[in-house]
């Protein structure tokens, strides 16, 4: 008996639908090798540096200041009321 009937037999033990076995050893059967797959480690994003950047000022200057003078979002006035202006 070789390992493919083997592990049918061990598959109609717990299961009376011999479709439904067939379905778990196509399923389990190994992948084929990958031809792109990914290199680890990845290469740093060109983004990377600029937060390394943004942390180490904002080490001196404090988070909110940093992100203010970098991100456009966080430069718009704030003062009670304001929504309430034309």
């Amino acid at each position: 008996m070789d390992r493919r009937e083997l592990r049918l037999e061990v598959l109609l033990r717990r299961t009376s639908s011999l479709n439904v076995a067939a379905e778990l050893l196509e399923y389990n059967l190994p992948l084929p090798p990958l031809e792109n797959a990914v290199r680890l480690p990845l290469v740093s994003e060109p983004h990377f540096d600029a937060w390394e950047q943004y942390a180490a000022e904002a080490q001196k200057c404090g988070i909110f200041e940093t992100l203010r003078s970098k991100l456009v979002q966080l430069q718009f006035p704030i003062s009670a009321g304001i929504s309430q202006t034309p």
